[in-house]
């Protein structure tokens, strides 16, 4: 697999969490933005500023995107705490149940190599899966050529328990995955000859299945990703799709919905496939307001609406080429699944949109940094939750 690892990605994708920028900075939108929403969705507000403290969870300085699964866990990828001044390069994973209960979840590691990226992380029902490219091989055990990856996927019951580890060798670039009940894997991936994504079931030793249908036209016809990943002037046509496919396919995310997964093409209009083990269940073309893209569906039960996050392109080109773009705007909309149309706009009060991470049981979820309830008490990395089902502003 001759992907080389992309640090540049790896450094955007994370959040710095500082408490002081949390507590002096605050994502809102431009007055025009905000009378344009207004003008097209109603608005409800969620009050999340009441924090309730996690014992247990490391007062965190860099943190990866937090994931939700369909009970309302939410999983927290450390990457740098507090007391220590280095930022690790794969993260300590944290649960943090509906009920406050933290756990450290471990998962199996490759042995032999010097260097690991956790590329995509998964929380199914009962267990998870996290997919790990290695590179930097320690021994003549375990040959890489220059540049090439070996990529594994991590399993492990919700406790970190049950462990086991396979290593992926299919014919295209696999780059995330998820985990079905059933025990197999979807993964989606890069066809290095055509550059084309590939979606694909795989068993639980690693070997295919099958592919699945994805239509390709769909990244091809883009107008959102070719301008995200725009060509460079020393690009040839090969570098420039390269580009393209890889960073869209880096942005991508499985998402949980009850026993189904989605599959969500982040920085983009594309449609959201659901999935189960079976193959594709749907496709749904998500309409957000003017001038926004798609940015995280958070993870729910399939008795749930869809809380999707969106962003405007402008953030997403910045990081694109390696900027950082810091409490970017962003909005979260309730959507109904089955047609894609925004019900209404969700404004929260307390984290940011993008802070909020779980919508599973009619509840909207954060993780965050809150202000102190009271004076001389430092700011704390804690839990707030609401029902979504509010008042109409």
């Amino acid at each position: 697999m001759l992907r080389p690892p992309l640090p540049e990605l790896f450094a955007v994708a994370l959040i710095l969490l500082s408490p002081a920028v949390f507590a002096q900075k605050e994502a809102a939108p431009t007055r025009q933005a905000k009378v344009a929403i207004e003008q097209q969705v109603p608005n409800r507000s969620l009050d999340l500023t009441q924090i309730e403290s996690l014992p247990g969870l490391p007062a965190a300085t860099v943190m990866g995107d937090a994931v939700c699964s369909s009970d309302g866990s939410i999983f927290e990828q450390v990457y740098g705490v507090a007391d220590k001044p280095e930022v690790a390069f794969f993260p300590v994973i944290y649960s943090v149940s509906e009920q406050r209960e933290v756990k450290k979840i471990s998962l199996p590691m490759p042995k032999g190599y010097k260097q690991l990226v956790l590329g995509s992380f998964f929380p199914a029902e009962s267990r998870v899966v996290g997919l790990i490219e290695a590179s930097q091989p320690t021994d003549s055990a375990t040959p890489l050529r220059n540049g090439e990856l070996a990529v594994f996927l991590a399993t492990a019951d919700r406790d970190g328990d049950r462990q086991r580890i396979v290593r992926l060798d299919l014919a295209f670039e696999p780059m995330k995955a998820a985990l079905f009940e059933s025990g197999e894997f979807l993964v989606l991936g890069n066809d290095r000859a055509n550059m084309k994504p590939v979606l694909a079931i795989v068993h639980e030793d690693g070997t295919l299945d099958r592919i699945l249908d994805l239509d390709t036209r769909t990244y091809d016809e883009s107008h959102d990703l070719d301008r995200i990943y725009e060509r460079r002037t020393a690009d040839s046509n090969t570098s420039a799709l390269r580009r393209l496919m890889i960073g869209a396919l880096s942005a991508a995310e499985f998402i949980p919905w009850g026993k189904e997964v989605l599959l969500v093409q982040r920085g983009s209009k594309l449609p959201v496939y659901r999935f189960d083990d079976s193959g594709e269940l749907g496709a749904v073309t998500i309409k957000p307001p003017d001038g926004f893209l798609l940015d995280a569906i958070l993870g729910s039960s399939e008795k749930d609406t869809w809380v999707v996050s969106t962003k405007g392109a402008n953030s997403f080109e910045k990081v694109a080429t390696g900027g950082v773009v810091e409490n970017a705007p962003q909005h979260l909309f309730e959507v109904n699944p089955r047609t894609g149309e925004v019900i209404d706009q969700l404004s929260v009060k307390g984290p940011q949109p993008g802070q909020v991470s779980c919508a599973a049981d009619g509840r909207l979820a954060a993780i965050y940094y809150g202000l102190p309830q009271q004076a001389n008490v430092p700011v704390q990395l804690g839990y707030a939750s609401a029902p979504r089902y509010g008042r109409s502003d």
